[in-house]
């Protein structure tokens, strides 16, 4: 359980509490797995025979329904329960593909155990329940949000995002190709192109050499319209 202390330090509080009155063959199931990035660790349409926890590093979720199409639409950090809802809902296979997007330290649970501790395990038990469906919840009605909104305040809230995730105060680049754009907002690349070139305008971005950088400056900005907008 030495590892829980990897995880930062609200999520090292709440897998304590836990972890409190986990019988002794569960813990001693956990199990270390460190995965290197662009690595997949969980494969859609296979056995959900593990619980993954991510202890360190991010991950995301793909579907790769078409063989020359890769679509990531979720992104996992620190503290999250991977293969948790398929197995508390008798689903037998990983229902998405989850690959390591920089190097992750992992715990790893069988299945079956994991069931019988939380079976057997009243806090854990709500403890898990209460926080599957607070991100339920959130994530269902971010969805119904986001759907309704234009490719441009799309942008804006993946641009926020993406300077957040790199934790500077500094200009930070975007390094994605317009397809990876496309993929996770979900339009054409030709309406990303042209509510980019929009979003330049605005002054909530800059081009060169067809990369997108954000100043501080500019991350304000878009704050301050996703705020009063969004």
């Amino acid at each position: 359980m030495e590892k829980i202390k990897l995880l930062p330090k609200d999520e090292q509080e709440y897998m304590y509490r836990l972890f409190a009155n986990c019988p002794e063959e569960i813990k001693n199931s956990l199990s270390i797995r460190n995965v290197e990035r662009g690595r997949s660790f969980v494969l859609s349409g296979e056995p959900c025979n593990n619980i993954f926890i991510i202890l360190k590093g991010k991950a995301v979720g793909i579907d790769m329904q078409l063989p020359e199409k890769i679509y990531k639409f979720k992104e996992f950090g620190p503290g999250r329960f991977l293969g948790e809802f398929e197995c508390l809902s008798a689903i037998s296979e990983y229902s998405i593909t989850i690959r390591a997007i920089t190097p992750c330290i992992l715990y790893m649970i069988p299945s079956q155990l994991y069931l019988e501790w939380m079976k057997n395990d009243g806090n854990a038990l709500f403890l898990r329940t209460q926080k599957l469906l607070y991100e339920l919840t959130k994530q269902t009605r971010n969805d119904r949000k986001y759907l309704m909104l234009e490719c441009r305040d799309r942008m804006v809230l993946y641009l926020l995002e993406n300077y957040e995730k790199q934790n500077t105060n500094q200009e930070v680049c975007v390094k994605k190709t317009r397809e990876e754009l496309s993929s996770a907002i979900g339009f054409s690349e030709k309406t990303i192109n042209r509510n980019i070139k929009k979003l330049e305008e605005q002054g909530f971005l800059s081009l060169r050499a067809g990369k997108i950088f954000i100043s501080e400056e500019q991350y304000e900005a878009m704050k301050i319209y996703a705020h009063k907008t969004l």
